[in-house]
């Protein structure tokens, strides 16, 4: 009679989901799992990598011949696989099918540099015990890294996605550096962590290098870089990339981050250099308050390098955010003294920021006023007689006049009110036409 086969009994499924165990052979008397869930020092690495090639052969042949049948792949399951080292083992491969290393831990530097992978990649929850690199690397459908620890160094270089790449929960224990990350629908490090210096450099749909190797070109993508948390004293370096469709609400290291060759256009209608967070703010995804603080963090953190031509454009950002995190409904926000002084603030001085709102609500008022003038009347000197006009063409001369004159000879009570207002606003259109004056020459 021949021996019954025991099947590995470890649990592969996530707790969420519908239970599903291993079943494949134990590998050895008196061991309680098969030889890919064995802990690293139960396990042979000769024996492991001979039973990986061959396990990886068997499903290749079983996918083609279903593809063939239906049209369908399996995916390659290594879910909670424990992977001695590698010696290369992962370098110029190329995986036909999806591949799942949901929970798998990698042992010694893992490389996966010069490989292609046509299916989708997933590695929820894995954990690189030693470096971690993906060189030259091809994925055909998005690549998973969400809730992944690196315990050493993450490289990822001249990498090309045709979906999207996420490192969302991602834990990175040593420097991380990214460089040359071509992906179609974005890239997402929300609630990442960095114990290290993170490096992110030329990250974009499709990015263009001359002879020198000098990025020329970059089409932008969307980059959710939320709640991330880096060690203090660690660098946050970000070169070559249009930041405008990137989001960065609670993550405060962007204060004094190091942003090279950086832009902050993106994909959307918004004229100034403005980062995704408005847009999410506007959609309610984030409150107005959080978008409000990543622009107060790049606005001092680009005064602080004395790149007034940003900081005036964040600081722009801020205002609005912060105005429209006090707006209410109807009537109430004229009672609001906050939101009022910020809406006049941004309607008559450009949040002192653009030397044409002074201009132009300084002649707006002063016609406005003309109008007031020549239905209120207003002296003028016929002979040697004051007498009341209301000649609009003269109307107009006296109210610019009232915007740099002392106080005359008033015929009422309502007149002098009405010129001591006018002399108030332009006092203040002044003011801020000098502010955006100092600003504009100060970029």
């Amino acid at each position: 009679m021949a021996e019954e086969k025991v099947k590995c009994g470890l649990r592969i499924s996530q707790p969420w989901e519908d239970e599903e165990y291993c079943g494949i052979e134990k590998h050895g008397p008196a061991k309680d799992f098969c030889i890919f869930h064995a802990p690293i020092e139960e396990k042979s690495e000769v024996s492991f990598w001979e039973e990986f090639e061959a396990y990886v052969s068997r499903h290749e042949r079983t996918s083609k011949k279903l593809f063939q049948e239906r049209g369908e792949h399996l995916t390659l399951d290594c879910r909670k696989f424990v992977f001695p080292k590698q010696e290369k083992r992962f370098e110029e491969r190329e995986f036909i099918t999806d591949i799942d290393f949901t929970g798998a831990v990698f042992y010694g530097d893992t490389s996966f540099d010069h490989s292609s992978f046509l299916g989708e990649v997933t590695f929820w929850g894995a954990t690189f015990k030693a470096n971690a690199s993906f060189g030259f690397t091809r994925f055909a459908k998005s690549v998973i890294f969400f809730d992944a620890d690196f315990d050493e160094r993450g490289s990822f270089y001249d990498v090309k996605i045709n979906g999207k790449l996420s490192f969302s929960l991602a834990k990175f224990g040593g420097n991380a550096r990214f460089t040359d990350i071509e992906v179609t629908d974005g890239v997402d490090f929300h609630i990442a962590e960095f114990s290290g210096s993170a490096h992110l450099n030329a990250f974009g749909t499709e990015i263009v290098r001359d002879e020198f190797y000098k990025v020329t070109s970059i089409k932008p993508i969307e980059g959710d870089f939320r709640n991330v948390s880096i060690e203090e004293h660690k660098k946050l370096i970000i070169k070559n990339i249009d930041l405008g469709d990137w989001a960065f609400a609670n993550t405060p290291r962007i204060a004094d981050a190091d942003f090279n060759d950086v832009s902050w256009r993106g994909k959307t209608n918004i004229k100034r250099n403005h980062t995704r967070d408005e847009l999410l703010a506007l959609n309610r995804v984030i409150t107005f308050e959080a978008a409000t603080e990543v622009y107060r963090r790049l606005r001092k953190n680009f005064e602080s390098e004395l790149a007034y031509s940003e900081a005036g454009d964040f600081h722009i950002g801020e205002m609005h955010m912060r105005r429209l995190g006090l707006r209410q409904k109807g009537w109430k926000r004229l009672f609001n003294l906050t939101w009022l002084f910020l809406h006049l603030y941004r309607i008559f001085g450009g949040y002192g920021e653009r030397i044409r709102n002074p201009i132009i609500s300084f002649f707006a008022v002063g016609l406005a006023f003309a109008g007031l003038w020549s239905l209120l009347g207003f002296p003028i000197p016929v002979g040697e007689n004051v007498v009341i006009s209301h000649n609009l063409g003269y109307a107009i001369l006296f109210s610019f006049k009232t915007f740099f004159t002392l106080p005359g000879r008033a015929f009422c009570l309502v007149q002098e009110l009405v010129g001591a207002f006018q002399r108030a606003i332009g006092v203040g259109i002044i003011t801020l036409f000098i502010l955006a004056l100092r600003r504009a020459f100060r970029r």
